[in-house]
């Protein structure tokens, strides 16, 4: 498999993207310092580092202008995903569109204006998925393979040529016509500053060393904020704190679900949980 994926990196190179290492089995978790890629594509000496050192990683995009202005529309569900196909019969069988482990990821490129992140549940009406077009997120490319299991492929495969170009997403159906990049769900009581600093952070720590060495600081709050010392627990604090501006509400969802997944929470009374989630 590890032939394979370095292969497959190194095709995805030649269309100019920006590429990543994702620990094996995960998708949230990096294994390397993701922020220089943000702004510049890994070369190839770079890739063959990564994915011909003997260990399997998944493989993941950087999205936005590092990668030629491409943007992914995330489908969660299918029901979503094929009310667009039916409403875009035109672009439908010819976007590039990747099935994942619930639904479909939909990806073009398009304008500098439309390069922005949104996560489409926190708009008001509320809608499904996300629109992911800025360089502060990326995605799973086939053959990573999902958490759960399912491997990521490609249902409508890359063209030989550029990704297609939305001039108008809103008119594609690929976001709401309400919505811009100034309207995106930004919660009035994160800022801009706090928030990069923990991602920063994070970018820092959550690859590089196991939570027990690592002497980040938001490790340092989390190891004086309770009186337990568990590194199930931390990991999960530190995966599901907001990446961005206006990703607080889905993340508070998302931090029961992690700690779910640690065997022994698996069947844990609510009460058991709330010390984990004020933390």
């Amino acid at each position: 498999m590890n032939s394979g994926m370095l292969n497959l990196a190194l095709h995805y190179l030649t269309r100019g993207w920006s590429l990543i290492p994702i620990k094996a089995g995960t998708k949230n978790q990096p294994c390397c310092k993701w922020k220089r890629f943000q702004t510049e594509a890994a070369d190839e000496l770079q890739l063959r580092k990564w994915f011909g050192n003997g260990r399997a990683s998944n493989v993941a995009i950087v999205l936005g202008a590092v990668s030629g202005g491409l943007v992914c529309r995330d489908f969660d569900t299918m029901e979503a995903y094929d009310r667009w196909a039916a409403d875009h019969p035109d672009l439908a069988p010819l976007l590039p569109t990747v099935a994942t482990s619930r639904g479909r990821q939909v990806y073009f490129r398009a304008a500098p204006a439309d390069l922005f992140f949104v996560d489409l549940r926190m708009i008001d009406p509320p809608e499904d998925g996300e629109y992911r077009g800025d360089s502060g997120h990326y995605c799973l490319l086939p053959p990573s393979q999902h958490p759960d299991g399912p491997i990521y492929r490609w249902l409508v495969p890359l063209p030989d040529g550029e990704i297609p170009f939305v001039a108008d997403v809103r008119a594609a159906g690929l976001l709401p016509s309400h919505v811009t990049e100034s309207t995106e769900g930004t919660e009035t009581t994160e800022s801009t500053e706090d928030n990069g600093g923990v991602q920063r952070q994070l970018e820092e720590c959550v690859c590089e060393k196991p939570p027990h060495t690592s002497n980040c600081s938001v490790l340092s709050v989390l190891s004086v904020t309770s009186d337990e010392k568990d590194d199930e627990i931390d990991r999960a604090i530190l995966e599901t704190i907001p990446s961005g501006i206006g990703r607080r509400n889905r993340q508070v969802f998302e931090l029961p679900r992690a700690l779910k997944a640690i065997p022994r929470l698996a069947d844990a009374p609510v009460d058991a949980m709330k010390p984990h989630v004020r933390r």
